[in-house]
C-alpha cells in the first residue's frame, strides 16, 4: 500500500523543507511532471489536519496524489517545520492567537 511507501519524517539527509515551502513544492512538481493541482490538494489538507505533524498520519487516500508524489515527499520535504503549542479564540469567536513552536531555529537565523 501507499502507506507502507511513507515511513521516514526527514528524507536522505535529513530534509528539513518545509512542505507549506512554496517555491520548493512548485519546483519539485515542475521537474517531476506533477500539476499543480496536487500541491492545493496537499495543503488544504494539511490545513484542515493540523494534528498531523508528520508523513505517516497523512491519508494518502483522501488525497489521491500520484504514486510516485507520495514517494518524493518525505524524501524531500517535512509535514511541518513548527508545531501550535496554545490556541485561544476570542469570546465573539473572529480572532484566533495561536502559539508556536519552531522546530528549526536556525533556518530564520541569518547565515555569517
Amino acid at each position: 500500500t501507499v502507506f507502507a511507501m511513507v515511513q521516514r519524517r526527514h528524507g536522505p539527509g535529513g530534509s528539513s523543507t518545509p512542505v507549506f515551502e512554496e517555491q520548493a513544492l512548485r519546483d519539485l512538481l515542475v521537474v517531476e511532471g506533477f500539476k499543480e493541482v496536487h500541491a492545493y490538494k496537499l495543503w488544504k489538507w494539511l490545513i484542515r489536519h493540523p494534528e498531523v505533524d508528520c508523513w505517516e498520519a497523512v491519508d494518502w487516500s483522501a488525497l489521491g496524489l500520484p504514486r510516485r508524489m507520495v514517494e518524493l515527499l518525505p524524501q524531500r520535504f517535512v509535514v511541518r517545520s513548527s508545531r501550535v503549542c496554545e490556541r485561544s479564540d476570542s469570546s465573539d469567536g473572529k480572532t484566533t492567537k495561536l502559539l508556536a513552536s519552531v522546530r528549526h531555529p536556525s533556518h530564520f537565523a541569518p547565515s555569517l
